[in-house]
């Protein structure tokens, strides 16, 4: 049976999943929370974050109305069954005309209806819907649950100023999408107001979100994103640069043309094809596409980094979290 024949039992369901919304939607208005909060005390990421929190509130509420109109349809073919049974338990009666013979043989057929087939059609109905409502609801909620995780987050950083805190407070990997969202929330938001944690704490949260992409390679997109935005933060804990780049002894030189002993500020440069030894980017968009490059005892202190997700890119930013001042090379 198709999953749009929805039995009686969808009903009860739709109804109440249309009251967990309908009472979700008092304490989570938009209005309610700008009334509560005055105007220079809530900034503009948590207004936007509050409003699709309650448009996605309000698309589960239609949803419900369009299950609860699906319902009524499997309703009444539910009820076609029924009366197509009270019809064989009509004819079932000729035995008064026809004999005991025939009138066992509808007998059976009709037991064999009402013990097996219909039960079974019903079960198989019920159970479409309710995985049909299962899986609609979820997608409807998960805006909502990202929603909520990134305020959780920004809410919790702006209270305690702690960084691993408000990591620790949003981001529970059972919903990996959330997470790897409000970690990214809380990155950005700690590089602008210049908060300082340990880059431990960075590393952790990195491998976290690596371990949810190994599971699921299908939030890899996202995860790259969250991670990009640890790098940037990462990089605004280095303290700025003064005096002249820390001379380091030549290795074996890679096949690669060499810059070095160079202070690059408030510039954009693509690293793919060099060999980066001595150098400082300061204030600098880092670019790199995951070609061959090398680096030795490279600083990045402010920067925000544009990068493809590669293998050698991945490597790159594992090097980025790990050291103050990088060598590796990638190649």
């Amino acid at each position: 049976m198709q999953g749009a024949n929805r039995g009686p039992h969808s009903s009860e369901i739709s109804s109440q999943v249309s009251d967990g919304v309908d009472n979700m939607k008092i304490p989570l208005a938009l209005d309610d929370y700008t009334e509560v909060l005055p105007e220079d005390e809530m900034d503009q990421d948590l207004k936007k974050a509050l409003k699709e929190m309650t448009d996605a509130i309000s698309g589960l509420s239609r949803h419900t109305v369009e299950t609860r109109t699906n319902s009524a349809g499997a309703f009444e073919v539910e009820r076609s069954i029924q009366a197509k049974l009270e019809i064989l338990d009509e004819r079932s009666k000729w035995h008064r005309n026809i004999g005991w013979g025939i009138a066992t043989l509808y007998g059976a057929a009709l037991v064999a209806i009402v013990t097996f087939w219909i039960p079974r059609e019903i079960a198989i109905a019920r159970s479409g819907i309710t995985d049909s409502v299962k899986i609609d609801t979820a997608a409807q909620l998960l805006p909502l649950q990202i929603q909520l995780a990134k305020i959780t987050g920004l809410m919790e950083l702006r209270q305690s100023k702690d960084v691993a805190q408000a990591i620790d407070q949003s981001a529970d990997f059972a919903t990996p999408r959330p997470a790897i969202e409000a970690i990214k929330a809380i990155a950005q938001q700690a590089r602008a107001e210049k908060l300082i944690t340990s880059p431990s704490v960075l590393r952790e949260v990195n491998a976290q979100i690596q371990n949810a992409v190994s599971s699921d390679p299908k939030l890899n997109k996202d995860a790259w994103s969250a991670r990009l935005a640890l790098l940037d933060y990462r990089s605004a804990l280095q303290q700025p640069f003064h005096g002249n780049p820390v001379l380091t002894p030549s290795p074996a030189a890679p096949s690669l043309p060499l810059m070095q002993e160079f202070v690059f500020r408030d510039a954009r440069q693509k690293l793919d094809g060099f060999f980066w030894k001595d150098i400082v980017f300061e204030n600098t968009r880092i670019e790199y596409d995951g070609g061959p490059m090398a680096l030795q005892n490279v600083r990045f202190i402010n920067c925000t980094f544009t990068m493809k997700y590669t293998p050698r890119a991945d490597k790159f930013a594992e090097l980025i979290l790990d050291q103050n001042d990088i060598s590796g090379s990638l190649s």
